[in-house]
């Protein structure tokens, strides 16, 4: 099985992004807003020199970008030809305010949807409930045409957080899983 091209719409919660490299994917595009890129390509560069293992650093060294992404905002140019397929886009607590609700969807029909129509990849969200409203997000994009939103089943037995040495399965019984594809006819 060759290298997935990966792309993280969440580099807030930097242990999505990050924690990639140990899977060598074939290239990750970490976005967040402008003003956020110069600490996300400070945190590549701090992983990489702590890292003891050689192809994780090879990985984050050679693999990774850091490109500024508005929601919503037409396909930035990076998102071209065969550097814009993703097969794989990771989104983490990207479901919290109203306001973003439409312009995630809009980014998630384009991320999925490639310019022949010939291409879908899948986009793992991680979801947990903030907002009243969150539903409306479900909603928008279950509306989106060829759009499958499935949850997927899974159970945390025990997670540990590297920085605190403490079990956080308790903190993170309420996450959900979602897979979402877009299957043009």
């Amino acid at each position: 099985m060759s290298p997935l091209p990966l792309y993280d719409v969440t580099t807030f919660n930097r242990y999505v992004g990050i924690g990639l490299s140990s899977m060598s994917p074939a290239a990750v595009v970490l976005t967040d807003m402008g003003y956020v890129v110069p600490l996300l390509e400070a945190n590549i560069l701090l992983n990489c020199a702590l890292s003891h293992d050689r192809e994780v650093r090879i990985t984050l060294a050679e693999r990774f970008t850091v490109e500024p992404y508005e929601w919503g905002v037409q396909s930035p140019q990076w998102k071209t030809g065969d550097a814009g397929r993703f097969d794989v886009i990771l989104a983490s607590d990207v479901v919290y305010d109203p306001v973003g609700y439409e312009p995630l969807v809009l980014t998630l029909t384009d991320l999925l949807t490639a310019a022949n129509g010939e291409y879908h990849g899948v986009c793992i969200l991680a979801h947990r409930h903030r907002h009243p409203e969150d539903e409306r997000f479900f909603r928008l994009l279950r509306e989106v045409q060829g759009a499958i939103v499935e949850e997927i089943d899974f159970s945390i037995n025990s997670i540990q957080d590297c920085s605190t040495d403490r079990p956080q399965s308790e903190e993170l019984l309420d996450v959900k899983l979602f897979k979402i594809r877009i299957v043009l006819p």
